[in-house]
């Protein structure tokens, strides 16, 4: 009889192990993440999802709540115009003809919403951690399906990491009062290209880039990161 319950502790201990070992799975302000053996550590799912699968909420850049239309006229830090010909800005801004300059190209914390939303160190990745985690030499990104949504199952290739994964589902876009429910993954960075347009992380099944950008007003999904310590 003790001998059984010795066997069950270690089963049991053995299969804790391998479950964390998966996923490795670790908590910043009750919020998901796994450590991937990158310089950050990357959430197990987007802002407003309940679920790695799920699409969660679509933001402007830099604004706090989704929305039901999504164009120049609708973005928080907009002041006149309605093309990035045209438009006038009040923050974030390097161009005279485009409003007030302040030079600011990285997204502050007041006005990231995976910090105000999720607290504790949460924040959007820089194009430098995206394109970290994009790396063959760090991830191998292979396109799957989860629970009936395509994405990428993004693991990690550092040595005591190997077994270490996230997924990223294709989740689409918001444009005016449009929904884009087609392959691509489009993902906010916090960082500015230019005054009117902000860098993602573009994917479909066939391709991966963080050499694209989108308009600042568009509805995209975020996919925080939190510091190591």
């Amino acid at each position: 009889m003790r001998l059984s319950k010795v066997l069950f502790a270690f089963f049991l201990a053995c299969a804790i192990t391998s479950c964390g070992s998966l996923r490795r799975i670790g908590y910043e302000n009750g919020h998901e993440y796994v450590d991937l053996g990158l310089s950050v550590k990357w959430a197990t799912m987007n802002v407003g999802a309940d679920a790695p699968q799920e699409s969660g909420e679509y933001y402007a850049w830099g604004e706090l709540e989704p929305k039901d239309v999504y164009e120049w006229v609708t973005y928080s830090f907009r002041t006149a115009g309605d093309t990035v010909y045209d438009v006038q800005l009040s923050k974030y801004n390097t161009k005279k003809n485009h409003g007030t300059v302040d030079n600011n190209t990285r997204l502050l914390k007041a006005d990231d919403v995976a910090n105000v939303k999720w607290g504790g160190n949460w924040r959007y990745p820089t194009i430098e951690e995206i394109e970290e985690l994009m790396d063959e030499k760090n991830c191998t990104w292979t396109w799957t399906t989860m629970k009936g949504v395509d994405g990428y199952k993004v693991k990690s290739r550092k040595k005591g990491y190997k077994r270490r994964y996230i997924f990223i589902p294709a989740a689409g876009s918001r444009s005016g009062s449009g929904f884009d429910e087609k392959e691509p993954g489009l993902y906010w960075s916090d960082t500015l290209i230019e005054a009117f347009y902000a860098c993602i992380l573009d994917f479909t099944s066939d391709a991966i880039s963080s050499y694209s950008a989108a308009e600042r007003f568009m509805g995209l999904p975020v996919r925080p990161v939190c510091p190591k310590y």
